[in-house]
């Protein structure tokens, strides 16, 4: 076995999973593959030349996760059933269409992700990868406490939450995002400050939004640092231009200060909301998160539920009250197209990975990019062939 099954959720147009996914085609251990070419270094991404498979190799001793987005060709699941796509923008406006895969990758494992059709050669294949240590979770500390917070969102509408604490999505990977918590809310919905305050930072000029892996480091949000001085509250995904107050601005609990959207990594229109103990570096890990209802009853949220104001849990939200919340997101899944990310065994196949062209993307760095493949080095040796792409490190 490739590693021990998880629930797996479902977003618009990404794919999440591991080796125990229905969907994924195959997990291997690495070693099989340097069977094949044992002098050379194997790729952390390659597409089989004549099967068109993409494959994820994780060759280092800790667990990694994947952040992909092919862009304009068909990606085909274990059962031949086209993966569902989706729109996004690009940070000039411009609407495009990605699959995009989170995948979690167990050491010395490789997965077998997808078939893509349609595919010519290497050099049409416009992708961006993210790949980043799976970085656990530290024992909280003796005088850490959850920071306790007014609710978000004005009274009168529920919002579901569609990831919490160690979320699946992009919450797991790192303590600074362990904590954070998504509600689903339309674009222009109106957001509150949770506590009394004075503006801290301010982002709001980024256009970009949806699911592509391309916006996972480009957002727009709104710092606040509470009265207490020790802490930061993070609105992330604010609407372009939605701010009503200035960095520096005081700020009094309840007050409307922007309005939330899908500004960055954006399956769909919400607000991730995080907190920080107050200091300059980045690194800093996220404290949990307790919401206060109206009424004084607190709760932490928990993804799959519903929360509003006044009550906080919601246990029952009618269809119609849930359509006048939940977001909009473009597109419809086709009858031939998996949309829901099901738990499940790898299915086996057995197509041999074969003289994989590769893509790589920086397996020395903690996070690497790769984009817009444009050609196949011809000189590469041991059947892998590299691609000629712009590679960043972050």
């Amino acid at each position: 076995s490739c590693a021990t099954p998880t629930t797996m959720a479902a977003w618009h147009g990404v794919h999440v999973g591991d080796a125990h996914s229905s969907w994924i085609l195959r997990c291997r251990p690495v070693k099989k593959l340097r069977a094949n070419a044992p002098k050379e270094k194997l790729p952390d991404l390659a597409v089989d030349p004549r099967s068109h498979v993409l494959t994820l190799l994780n060759q280092t001793r800790t667990k990694r996760a994947f952040f992909i987005s092919i862009r304009s060709h068909i990606c085909m699941d274990a059962a031949g059933v086209k993966l569902r796509p989706a729109q996004w923008r690009d940070r000039d406006g411009k609407v495009r269409t990605s699959t995009t895969f989170v995948v979690t990758v167990h050491p010395r494992k490789a997965l077998d992700v997808c078939r893509i059709s349609e595919l010519r050669r290497l050099s049409d294949l416009d992708i961006y990868s993210d790949i980043v240590d799976v970085q656990a979770m530290s024992e909280p500390e003796e005088d850490e406490t959850p920071a306790v917070l007014s609710f978000p969102f004005e009274s009168g509408e529920s919002f579901f939450c569609s990831q919490s604490a160690g979320g699946e999505l992009t919450h797991f990977a790192h303590p600074s995002t362990w904590h954070a918590v998504d509600f689903d809310a339309p674009v222009g919905t109106p957001l509150l400050a949770v506590e009394d305050g004075h503006v801290h930072a301010l982002q709001e000029e980024e256009i970009g939004g949806g699911a592509d892996c391309s916006l996972l480091f480009h957002w727009n949000s709104l710092t606040l640092l509470l009265a207490d001085g020790h802490t930061t509250v993070e609105y992330v995904h604010i609407r372009p231009g939605s701010s009503r107050v200035s960095v520096g601005d005081k700020v009094v609990k309840g007050q409307v200060i922007c309005e939330s959207a899908d500004a960055g990594f954006c399956p769909t229109p919400h607000l991730h909301i995080e907190v920080h103990p107050h200091a300059d570096s980045a690194s800093v890990k996220s404290l949990p998160i307790v919401f206060q209802s109206s009424s004084g009853a607190l709760f932490l949220p928990q993804a799959g539920s519903w929360y509003n104001a006044e009550a906080g849990l919601v246990p029952f939200v009618s269809e119609a009250q849930a359509a006048t919340t939940q977001p909009e997101v473009p597109g419809t899944a086709a009858p031939n197209e998996r949309s829901v990310n099901a738990r499940g065994v790898a299915h086996e196949e057995q197509d041999a990975l074969g003289a994989a062209e590769s893509l790589p993307s920086g397996a020395d760095s903690v996070h690497e990019h790769t984009q817009d493949s444009e050609a196949v080095d011809s000189s590469s040796s041991g059947g892998w062939e590299t691609v000629s792409d712009e590679t960043s490190d972050v």
